[in-house]
Formats: structure tokens, C-alpha cells, sequence
């Protein structure tokens, strides 16, 4: 072979080699180009796709946004709504709250009411039952106050009786009369002071111890002894002198055996003469000492009525 042809060979086997590659990179770029061909077109069908979905996706945002906007116009529907629900259940539960206290307003009433009435039924058995006991007791008070009068008259009856009795047997000592609380003896006949005396004598003791012998038998009295002057002097010392008497009497009866708490005394001075005159016959009777046998009726009292009549 002829050299000078080995270069062109040489070139033209490159050529091809080159070709070769050429065409074999072609091939794989057709290949890549038909590939992306192939991704474009999938790429373009996915855009379409993806297109499609944004249009719908569109859409559909559309529609939320239209139902958003319904939504929130019924938001605000309901949410006035909502306003005036709240006002009429605020207004419910205010009515609810005034029921409940009227409720309980009417319970307190009627408990009360039935506490009253509870009250008045048992106030009316208290009463009822006062009544039925008062009653009772001014049946049994009648009956007493019969039984009482009864008593009252038997021992009025007694009392007199044996008041008479001891009338009679004072009488037989000295001058006795009946009185308005009982009896009253006057001593003046039987004891006699001196002239400014109040000693007693011999003889009034004897008088005196009979007295007090027949006054210590009797029951359900008190005795009182009242002194009395004439009328001379002054009054301040007839009154004086009259007690001295009414005491030296009080003393002599106690030291008899009468007993000292039914026995008391008291001098009138010359306040209460027994007769008028101022000779010595009429101041003899006026120097007198009396004493008196009283019932016991209710308080005791200091001292019996005198009848200027009788004295």
C-alpha cells in the first residue's frame, strides 16, 4: 500500500470512527430529545393537568370564598341573631329569677301563713283549754266561797258566842260592854288611881289576877289597854301620865300569864273623858284605865273605835 494514501486513510477511519460517535451521539441525543419529548409532552399534560386542577381548584376557591361569604353573612345573621337570643335569654333568666323569688316569696308566705296558723290553733287550745280551767276554778272557787261562807258563818257564829260568854263573865268583874271590835271593860269603878298616880293598889291587883285568870282561857283575841286622865293639867303630861296607867295594867296582866304578843297599850291623856264635869266625882270616873277584848278580823288594830256617846 502506498503510504501517502495511510494518512487519508487513517483520516477516513477517523472520519468514521468520528462519524461513528457523531452519529452515535446523535442517536442518543435523538434519544434524549425524543425522551424529553416524551417528559414535555407528560410535563405538558400534567400542565394541563395541573392547569385543569388550578381551574377547578379555582373554581373551587370560588365556590369556598362564595360559601365563605354566605358563611360569614350568616355569621353575622347568626351572630345578631345570636344578640337577641342572648337578649331574650337574659330576659328568660330574669323572669326565671323573679319566678324563683316569687317561688320562694309564696313558700315563705305560705310557711308563715301555716306557722300562723299553727300558732293560732294552739293559741286558741290555750285559750280553750283557760277557758275550761277558769271555769273550773270559778266552779270550785263558788263552791268554795259556799264552804267558806258556811265556815265563816260558823265561826262568826262561835265567835259571837263566845263573845257573849265572855261578856258575861267579865261582867261579873267590872263594868263590860260590847263594841264594835269586841268588848270593852271599863276598871274605873274597880281600879281607881290617885291624884297624879299611876301605882297600883292592893286591891286592883286582886281585880287585876281575876281578869287575867278568865282572859287567858279565851282564844281569838287580842287586848288592848288604854289609859285616860282627868282633866287637870296640861295635855302633853295628862298624856304622858295616861300611858304610865295603861302600862302599869299591860305590865301586871303580862306578869299574870297573859301572853305579851296579844297585849298592847295606848294613853288618850284626857282627850276622851268618860263623863262631863270638873268636880271631883266626874274626874274620879275620867281617871280610868279600859280594856278592851277585840276580834281577830283581818289586820289587828292599833286600837278600838271609842263612842263619845258611850264614854
Amino acid at each position: 500500500m502506498d503510504r501517502n494514501y495511510l494518512p487519508l486513510i487513517i483520516l477516513v477511519i477517523l472520519v468514521l470512527i468520528g462519524g461513528f460517535f457523531a452519529w452515535s451521539h446523535v442517536r442518543n441525543l435523538e434519544q434524549k430529545i425524543g425522551d424529553l419529548g416524551d417528559q414535555v409532552g407528560t410535563l405538558q399534560t400534567q400542565a394541563q393537568d395541573a392547569e385543569a386542577r388550578a381551574k377547578k381548584a379555582e373554581e373551587r376557591a370560588e365556590q369556598q370564598k362564595l360559601r365563605a361569604e354566605d358563611a360569614e353573612d350568616r355569621a353575622g345573621v347568626a351572630e345578631s341573631q345570636t344578640g337577641v337570643a342572648e337578649q331574650v335569654a337574659a330576659a328568660e333568666r330574669q323572669r326565671a329569677e323573679e319566678a324563683k323569688r316569687e317561688k320562694e316569696a309564696e313558700t315563705a308566705a305560705r310557711q308563715e301563713a301555716e306557722t300562723a296558723r299553727e300558732e293560732a290553733r294552739k293559741k286558741a287550745e290555750d285559750e280553750q283549754k283557760k277557758a275550761e280551767d277558769a271555769a273550773l276554778d270559778a266552779k270550785l272557787a263558788e263552791l268554795d266561797a259556799r264552804d267558806a261562807k258556811k265556815e265563816a258563818e260558823r265561826l262568826k257564829q262561835q265567835r259571837e258566842e263566845a263573845l257573849n260568854r265572855l261578856q258575861k263573865t267579865l261582867a261579873t268583874i267590872a263594868d263590860t260592854r260590847r263594841d264594835a271590835l269586841g268588848l270593852v271593860m271599863n276598871l274605873g269603878d274597880s281600879i281607881e288611881f290617885d291624884f297624879d298616880k299611876d301605882e297600883l293598889r292592893p286591891a286592883n291587883r286582886e281585880i287585876l289576877s281575876r281578869i287575867a285568870g278568865v282572859l287567858m282561857t279565851a282564844e281569838g283575841f287580842t287586848i288592848q289597854v288604854f289609859g285616860h286622865t282627868d282633866d287637870v293639867g296640861t295635855e302633853e303630861y295628862n298624856l304622858e301620865l295616861s300611858e304610865r296607867r295603861a302600862k302599869a295594867v299591860h305590865d301586871y296582866l303580862v306578869e299574870a300569864g297573859i301572853d305579851p304578843e296579844i297585849i298592847s297599850m295606848k294613853g288618850f291623856g284626857k282627850s276622851q273623858p268618860l263623863v262631863e264635869g270638873t268636880d271631883d266625882a266626874a274626874r274620879q270616873k275620867n281617871r280610868r284605865v279600859e280594856i278592851a277584848v277585840i276580834q281577830i278580823s283581818g289586820e289587828m288594830p292599833l286600837f278600838p273605835v271609842v263612842d263619845d256617846e258611850k264614854n
